[in-house]
């Protein structure tokens, strides 16, 4: 059986715990919150290993960005490198939204997360890009998904769709977007993976 685990870090203050959260105006927040997220990335790696697979590093960083913001962006590579020394083997993924979806027209979104690939891939072993996938009415059209695909598979890492969903009331665009989806993604060579959000 293979798991994924999501998410080591999601660094948003709405998205962190209330004892990190506590410490955003203390005049220590940067190094007593990096000490903080260090250890709780020990904390659940070693808890997992043998258990979970592969991980989800980092989730959403192009809208959750305070612990960035507060200790620098070099942070993501020290994340990257606490979770490979519990983890000598596992597939380490970067984790975002809108690479694909909102008719594949977010370029501020797709950019930042080109950015943040080569700042984490240059010192860190990030071995995979997950792309979430949560679709309504204005589906991304093939031609631009398979054009985003090759942008991102210049990386030489595997790429995962890691949350796939419609959100629409049209069963017949779910149907038929899904079945054109699933063709379209397993056919590129650099994707690894599908994964459903929810049913």
């Amino acid at each position: 059986l293979h798991r994924r685990g999501h998410v080591l870090v999601w660094p948003g203050w709405s998205n962190l715990p209330n004892g990190v959260v506590a410490l955003e105006y203390d005049p220590d927040a940067a190094s007593l919150i990096s000490a903080m997220v260090i250890e709780h990335i020990d904390e659940i790696t070693q808890a997992t290993r043998g258990l979970v697979q592969e991980w989800d590093v980092i989730n959403e960083p192009y809208s959750n960005h305070d612990i960035m913001d507060l200790s620098g962006e070099r942070v993501m590579v020290d994340w990257f490198l606490a979770a490979r020394r519990n983890l000598p083997q596992a597939p380490l993924y970067l984790n975002d939204y809108s690479i694909l979806s909102n008719g594949g027209q977010d370029i501020a979104h797709q950019n930042h997360y080109e950015r943040t690939i080569d700042l984490i891939d240059q010192g860190a072993p990030l071995t995979g890009l997950g792309m979430q996938g949560h679709f309504g009415d204005n589906a991304t059209a093939p031609e631009k998904l398979l054009s985003l695909l090759d942008r991102f598979a210049r990386f030489g890492l595997d790429i995962k769709i890691t949350e796939f969903d419609i959100n629409t009331d049209d069963q017949d665009l779910v149907d038929d977007y899904t079945r054109d989806f699933m063709t379209l993604i397993f056919s590129h060579p650099a994707v690894a993976g599908f994964q459903f959000w929810g049913f």
